[in-house]
């Protein structure tokens, strides 16, 4: 039904991008646009596109660096005093 209907789409997508709904966005990431009805729907699309990927490449930086981060601070606790403990992860 969505994929038949560019406004329906476009509507919902916008509210994924607008809420940075991740769930939602990767949902629209996965499945194929619809037909769009005139030109100016379809930049419509292109620009929701857009800021999908935007925000979806936000996050993935995020999550990098929070791993990086952690990455750190585990090889900190193995070299520091801390490594009498046993750590795993």
């Amino acid at each position: 039904m969505e994929r038949r209907d560019s406004q329906i789409w476009i509507k919902n997508l916008k509210i994924a991008v607008i809420n940075k709904d991740l769930e939602k966005l990767e949902f629209y990431s996965k499945i194929e646009p619809p037909i769009f009805k005139d030109v100016e729907e379809a930049k419509k699309g292109l620009s929701l596109i857009k800021e999908a990927v935007k925000i979806l490449k936000e996050e993935k930086d995020k999550i990098g660096r929070e791993l990086q981060l952690f990455k750190q601070q585990k090889n900190y606790l193995q070299n520091s005093s801390y490594s009498t403990f046993s750590f795993q992860a």
